[in-house]
This record gives structure tokens, sequence and C-alpha cells, in this order.
């Protein structure tokens, strides 16, 4: 008997642990300034005490001290296990994976890639950044069928546009960008979404603004700015789609002003009015 009973409280603590791990994991990530590695600590060590409370004190028969010490140990996990470095085990599994996706990549396209490649993988190509301003594209046999420099791509952009000939007047290219493919909101793949960001600057309140809670009451000069990401996605021949549906407005409007304290700025430092474009 004695023998399940301590069986018994093996597995509470495994379960504890478990479900503590599981939280930690999910929030940790390899931030430079350590601030995740710090807030999964933090909840690893709060789920740990809600979680241990109701597993180790209810509908067990062991003695109340044993469910102390039970809870202490489990608590005593939370707190030293972070110190190892256990985050390092989802870091060197994201590294695994990201590896094994670059290789079948590169096997597929017989490109190069490394870990800092930023690529988008389409059915019969993939398109990779150079980091000099252009983007190639290349066929499964290895070929660059294409290459384009990202401001001409911007050019062409500029017609999916859904704006007057006004508007143009007043619209912006604020740059190139990408983000991961998203597959959940903890996993992301190794491949980028890339996209050209414009951005139409207004004086005159649009239908859908909705003000901000935090503008001042003495702001002034407010114009009102909509963006617009042009996803770079290719057609079965390895050329760039330019078309409307490619051409998605952010969701709200941005605001830019000057109040007593200085402005607030919208636009980025390499942002060109579309019509100066070379």
């Amino acid at each position: 008997m004695k023998k399940q009973s301590n069986k018994s409280q093996y597995i509470r603590l495994g379960i504890i642990l478990i479900i503590g791990l599981v939280v930690f994991f999910n929030t940790w990530e390899d931030d430079e300034i350590g601030l995740s590695p710090l807030i999964a600590h933090a909840f690893f060590v709060i789920v740990t005490f809600i979680v241990g409370l109701p597993i180790i004190f209810i509908k067990n028969p062991a003695k109340l001290s044993t469910k102390f010490i039970l809870f202490f140990i489990s608590l005593l996990l939370a707190v030293m296990l972070p110190f190892f470095h256990i985050g390092s085990i989802k870091l060197n599994i994201q590294n695994y994976f990201k590896n094994k996706e670059i290789t079948k990549v590169e096997t597929t396209f017989q490109v190069d890639l490394n870990e800092q490649s930023i690529y988008s993988v389409f059915e019969n190509h993939v398109i990779v950044n150079n980091s000099n301003g252009t983007l190639s594209v290349y066929d499964k046999t290895g070929n660059e069928v294409n290459k384009y420099l990202i401001r001409d791509i911007a050019k062409k952009a500029i017609g999916s546009l859904p704006l007057t000939s006004e508007q143009l007047k007043h619209t912006y290219y604020d740059g190139y960008e990408y983000k991961p493919v998203k597959i959940s909101n903890t996993t992301f793949k190794v491949e980028s979404v890339m996209y050209l960001t414009f951005r139409n600057e207004s004086l005159i309140q649009p239908d859908n603004y909705v003000q901000s809670p935090d503008m001042p009451d003495d702001a002034k000069n407010i114009k009102y700015h909509q963006l617009y990401n042009f996803n770079i996605k290719l057609n079965d021949s390895g050329d760039i789609i330019f078309n409307t549906s490619n051409m998605i407005p952010e969701e709200g409007v941005r605001t830019s002003y000057t109040w007593s304290r200085g402005d607030a700025i919208v636009e980025k430092p390499a942002s060109v009015l579309i019509s100066n474009l070379k």
C-alpha cells in the first residue's frame, strides 16, 4: 500500500510539473533583452502554485505533512529548473525543425539557404531576398528565372492601389518588409511573407476612423494614414502577380499630429512619395 501511495504522489507531482512546463515553454522565447524568459519563469511558478493546491490537497489520502512537503518540492522545482536553462530545449527543437525545413527547400529548389535567409515558397518556385535590394526567383532546377529590384516592384504595385488619382498624390511608399509565416499563435514557419507597404495620407477624417484614447487633448495638425500591404506572390511562371487582391488594407487608421510635448509621427525615415520613386 505504501508503494502505491508513493507512486500516487509521484504521479501528482509529475502532473503539476507537466502543466507548469507546458505553460513555461509556450511563454518562453529567446529575446535579446531577456524579458520573455523572466515572464515564462514567473508563469511557471504561478501556475505550479495554482494547479498544485487542488492536485495535492484534494482527494489525497497522504498525511498533511506529506502534502505540504510535496507542494514545497513542486514549487522548488518550478523556481529552480529555469536556472538550468531548460528554455534552450525549446530553442534546440526549433532550430532542428528550422534546419530540416531549410534543407527541404534547398533540395527541392537546388538553392543555398541558411537560418538568416528570407524566402517564400510557392508551388513551383521560391523567391529569395538577396539582401541588396533585389529578390531572386528560382525554379525546381535551381535556375534563376527572375530577378527583381524591390523598388521596381513597388513602382508596378502602385497600379494595384484602390485609390483615386488625387489620393495617389498623397500616397507614400514606406518600404519592403517581411514576417514569418504564422501557423498558430505560438508557431511560425521558417519562410516569410514578403510585402511592400504603402501609406495614404489625408487631412480628412475617414469614416472608419476610431480615435485612440492615447491621443492628447491638445493634438493639432492631425493627419490620417491608411496603410496598404502589397503581398508578393508568384504565378506558375515565377512572375510576381500585380493585382488588387494582393493589395491588402490594414485594419484601422493611424494618426500623426503635433502636441505640447512634441510630434507623433507615422512615416518612416525612408518613406518617399510614390511620384518620386525612381
